[in-house]
């Protein structure tokens, strides 16, 4: 299968099935909006036409005149962008909008960046903490910081657009070295690798084992480490399942859909679509519980393929994720399976510094700086006019404690904040469709905690009681309260005996829940009880006798320095981690997300398909650029954009970026070009509809 990410190629699986929802969601509207206007396009005719060049266009002054909204004046000054919320996203906006001005004359679009946090957070979900040193107690160390978001980035093509804007912003990548300097791209090692295997701890039903799972089975009696299948009143997990990695049976168990979907996309047919779109129903556990497979070729049922019984689905989901993660809808672990089904060669990487490096760097080249500590409280469609006396719609932003007298007028809003965080603004006069508003209810986010504790020494990385020691990253994995610990990859090479920081609980769903019950909002004050928590669980994650878990809690007490914890679900500005979705709610409510509402944009990780990723959340924000423009054709330069940004237009060389690809142009794979100008259009025309029923 192909993954050529630009436009006019190849599409991966999630970006067919993304392009499918949104054809299917236009098809919807223009269906119900069939009522004669002027130089409206063709219906579908068993086909999604192309649009033109230039948007078609109505003269709705009538309406505009009989509207009851406020009219305000506006002097003639160029048109302007409000941009709530300075993560990636917003970031990447400004960045875009700089560039557009740069390079089309005619075009000359202002934005303001309105974020509610302070510029100690500028990045959003990118957030790393940096502990503070207190000499002599708490001396400084070499790397004395973790991320609290986003922190590992695969180079693969659909992470594409996100390396082009590491190039652009002059971000090296190479080996780690001592002296990497901050800002660099350095190797993320994903396991901790041993000359013939891998040595981790795994810590299951109160057992500690070291190695790799497979080879920690094989040596198992039943090939059941860990004790699964002790209480013999449950159903037996089969012994070929325990043998086998828990991530290959789940992909095993969904291959022949996997392989009807490469088959769709390589030879043109529609059985694999069909088939996820009658599983997309189904929650993951849902479907693994019911026999969906094809009718074996044997009369011998295999059992590392569905049906499985509920232990060995409890299994693989406490192998493969957090508590309750397989209440995800069935078609995300079957697309995302597919978009990261690449070999072992795909090279992973962490940024020198953490990754809140990244938008510190886009802050830095944005013309515009952010405006912090301004969280918007209020969105409103509005008439302006400037002279001659012709009125457009706009809108009006109000930031929190705003008095009644300031206004603040904008051609057009992009919101980059979570669902969340935008159903608590009051958009009741935006035009906001019905449908769209039950999706921002009901799209679900995922819960997630990290706790990061900085030690006087690197005490993984030296020999600990049983001789065991941690020396390239990697991860442990357990059922405790800590669920994953994440070894840093970037202070591998420090010395072990200066204090270093670990990642040593990183949870999400009802796990998140839990621990985050411990989490305070000032941590790490009043959290005595968590880091009690967290030593005790750090010291039996690795042993594998009660002497050797009392030896290394001494040691593991003794060189705690510092910790904090933050919680995704309870921060105001965020309101969850990430994009989950749940049954049917990819093919039935993200595309009302997609779709601007006017002059409201949504952008964002949850406005992509590739949620809970950074390419997410910058690839949304040039689909939602793209088609607003197109809805406004009457900006000076619209035009020119749409092209530049489609590739009608080809890109301009730009001496100082020397060969370099602006990673603002091309439209996302998953919204060619005639899908993002319906968008747009519909927006327009969604707009004009809502004014004339006013």
């Amino acid at each position: 299968m192909s993954t050529q990410l630009r436009w006019g190629h190849s599409l991966t699986i999630r970006q067919q099935y993304a392009l499918a929802t949104v054809e299917q969601e236009i098809a919807r509207v223009i269906d119900n909006e069939r009522v004669p206007l002027d130089n409206l396009p063709p219906g579908l005719g068993g086909g999604l036409r192309e649009l033109p060049d230039i948007a078609p266009s109505n003269d709705i002054q009538e309406a505009l005149e009989k509207l009851s909204l406020e009219r305000i004046q506006c002097p003639s000054t160029p048109p302007k962008v409000a941009i709530v919320g300075a993560g990636v996203a917003g970031l990447f906006l400004g960045m875009m909008l700089d560039y557009l001005n740069d390079h089309i004359p005619e075009f000359n679009v202002g934005y303001e960046i309105f974020e509610a946090n302070d510029p100690s957070r500028v990045g959003g979900r990118l957030f790393t903490y940096n502990f503070k040193p207190d000499p002599p107690q708490n001396p400084q160390g070499p790397h004395d910081y973790y991320d609290v978001g986003g922190m590992r980035f695969p180079q693969n093509p659909i992470m594409q657009r996100v390396f082009e804007l590491f190039d652009w912003l002059e971000m090296p990548m190479g080996p780690l070295k001592k002296d990497t300097d901050n800002g660099s791209l350095v190797p993320y090692s994903m396991t901790n690798p041993t000359e013939e295997d891998q040595n981790e701890p795994f810590r299951y039903n109160d057992k500690t084992r070291w190695g790799s799972y497979v080879n920690i089975a094989a040596t198992a009696e039943g090939n059941d480490a860990f004790g699964f299948n002790k209480d013999h009143r449950d159903p037996p997990i089969p012994s070929a399942v325990l043998t086998m990695s828990p991530s290959k049976v789940v992909d095993d168990a969904i291959e022949d859909l996997r392989q009807a979907l490469k088959e769709d996309a390589e030879k043109g047919g529609r059985r694999g679509w069909k088939l996820l779109m009658k599983f997309d129903q189904y929650t993951t556990r849902a479907w693994m519980a019911t026999n969906q497979q094809k009718s074996p070729d044997t009369t011998t049922p295999d059992p590392t393929r569905p049906p499985f019984n509920t232990s060995t689905i409890n299994f693989l989901e406490t192998m493969n994720g957090g508590t309750d993660w397989y209440d995800q809808a069935f078609s995300e672990t079957v697309l995302e399976s597919l978009d990261f089904d690449y070999d072992k060669s795909t090279k992973w990487w962490c940024i020198m510094g953490g990754a809140q490096q990244l938008p510190m760097l886009m802050e830095k080249r944005l013309r515009t700086k952010p405006i912090y500590s301004s969280p918007v409280s209020a969105l409103r469609t509005t008439l302006k006019f400037k002279q001659p006396k012709k009125l457009t719609l706009a809108m009006e932003v109000s930031l929190r404690g705003d008095p009644p007298s300031k206004r603040r007028v904008y051609d057009g809003v992009f919101n980059t904040t979570t669902l969340g965080c935008l159903r608590r603004i009051d958009t009741t006069r935006c035009f906001v469709p019905n449908n769209t508003k039950m999706a921002l209810r009901m799209l679900a986010y995922g819960e997630s905690c990290k706790v990061g504790i900085k030690f006087s020494s690197a005490w993984w990385r030296q020999t600990m009681p049983g001789g065991q020691r941690i020396e390239k990253g990697g991860l442990g994995h357990s059922d405790l309260h800590i669920r994953t610990l994440v070894y840093p990859s970037y202070n591998v090479l420090d010395d072990p005996s200066k204090p270093a920081v670990l990642l040593v609980s990183y949870t999400w769903q009802q796990d998140a829940e839990r621990i985050g019950a411990l989490i305070s909002p000032a941590s790490p004050a009043g959290e005595d009880e968590l880091k009690a928590l967290l030593l005790r669980e750090l010291a039996r994650l690795h042993t594998t006798t009660r002497d050797d878990e009392a030896q290394l809690f001494a040691t593991i007490s003794a060189s705690y320095l510092d910790h904090y914890a933050h919680d995704w679900s309870h921060d105001a500005t965020t309101a969850g981690a990430f994009a989950f979705f749940r049954a049917q709610q990819f093919s039935t409510l993200w595309p009302k997300v997609v779709q601007p509402a006017g002059n409201l944009v949504l952008i964002g990780e949850a406005s992509s398909p590739h949620h809970a990723w950074v390419v997410g959340a910058i690839e949304s924000a040039v689909a939602g650029l793209y088609a607003w423009l197109y809805s406004r054709m009457d900006i000076p330069g619209a035009r020119e954009a749409v092209w530049l940004i489609d590739g009608t237009k080809p890109c301009p060389r730009d001496a100082k970026q020397k060969h370099k690809h602006p990673p603002f142009l091309g439209l996302p794979s998953y919204l060619p070009k005639k899908h993002a100008r319906w968008l747009g259009w519909i927006s327009a025309l969604r707009a004009e509809r809502a004014a004339q029923r006013e």
